[in-house]
């Protein structure tokens, strides 16, 4: 069995490697921001489909009604983190494994992973293609408090046929 190309299982982290004709310049990171206060979302108080319930009552014949509720404290916030990927110099007709990887610290946050083909005949030369919307959920205590995440990216070929015949 030959080695594998060395150039495709590499580890990037927050390192995308970009090409001038794909014209894209950066991975989008999205974050939901701008919250005061919080609550923590334990299990005892996971229900977050209401921040706060409240009923009203209309008596015979009233017609309106004014009502202030509140305050009310964001429960269950979360930051949503969006990757998209660009893999350069990829052999057309060839299925890679593509796997995105969020940690904070020495943790794991969040992993996802899909295997696609790359368009195009093989044997046709090389392409750079972008790869959409690896999104991630982060549980927040509080949005208001910074967090420091590290994105990994791993890539590699998995058909070994060797009638692909590529240089990248």
């Amino acid at each position: 069995m030959s080695k594998p190309n060395k150039s495709m299982e590499e580890i990037v982290v927050n390192n995308i490697i970009l090409d001038s004709d794909v014209g894209e310049h950066s991975i989008e990171v999205q974050a939901l921001e701008n919250v005061e206060d919080s609550l923590n979302c334990g299990f005892e108080d996971a229900d977050c489909c209401f921040d706060m319930s409240e009923d009203i009552y209309f008596d015979k014949c009233q017609d309106n009604e004014e009502k202030t509720i509140g305050p009310v404290m964001l429960r269950c916030q979360a930051r949503l983190l969006k990757i998209n990927v660009i893999l350069k110099n990829v052999c057309r007709g060839r299925k890679i494994a593509l796997g995105v990887i969020v940690c904070e610290g020495k943790s794991t946050k969040g992993f996802k992973g899909t295997e696609i083909e790359i368009p195009g005949r093989p044997s046709s030369g090389c392409t750079t293609i972008k790869i959409n919307n690896f999104c991630f959920v982060l549980p927040e205590k509080s949005i208001c408090d910074k967090r420091k995440f590290e994105v990994k990216v791993i890539a590699h070929y998995t058909d070994l046929n060797p009638l692909y015949n590529c240089s990248c």
